[in-house]
């Protein structure tokens, strides 16, 4: 079986960085977008390649991702675990990095998909998509529900051409903070 190239944008930290070291440890070729350079300050792993592009700069993402398909090769799934983490206005910005992003990515790499291997999109979603999270803006609820209908969207324009668009959205995230009881905190 040949070497499948995962492309995960939002893959420099959290979930997505998660992912692509379990891909890695499976010897998949994994490439990550992300504002940082460097995953997290971690080790160089062999055949992982950091494309840094802020996605609010649709430009320097479509680059970026360009320049993993050329490093690598055709993609054989696409994986969208970003978020907007910018300072600016949080409704902007969610809907340029959650929805915008996605969609210009999906359609700039439509075309680079290996279409002997099975392809697939997957974009991870979030409970605040179908239900009120309270600790996040507005725009980060709007921006994930939107999501999830553009992966209707392309589940059904993009499947005909042998590629299977999914999302998957967890209800609870825990995330490792001290707490009272740590004693570090």
């Amino acid at each position: 079986m040949a070497t499948a190239h995962y492309l995960i944008v939002g893959g420099t930290a959290g979930s997505g960085w998660s992912l692509a070291r379990r891909l890695l440890e499976r010897q998949h070729k994994v490439s990550v977008l992300g504002r940082r350079a460097s995953p997290q300050g971690e080790r160089p792993y062999p055949g992982l390649l950091v494309c840094a592009a802020d996605l609010a700069d649709l430009e320097a993402a479509r680059a970026a991702a360009h320049r993993a398909i050329e490093q690598f090769g055709n993609l054989t799934h696409l994986v969208f675990c970003q978020r907007y983490r910018g300072s600016g206005d949080s409704w902007e910005g969610e809907i340029q990095v959650s929805l915008t992003a996605t969609r210009l990515l999906i359609e700039a790499c439509a075309d680079r998909f290996d279409g002997a291997a099975e392809n697939s999109i997957v974009v991870v979603g979030s409970a605040a998509g179908r239900s009120v999270v309270g600790e996040q803006p507005v725009g980060y609820h709007v921006a994930k529900a939107a999501l999830m209908q553009m992966v209707r969207y392309y589940a059904v324009n993009l499947g005909p051409r042998g590629i299977r668009v999914n999302a998957v959205s967890p209800d609870v995230l825990v995330k490792e903070t001290p707490g009272p009881s740590d004693p570090q905190s």
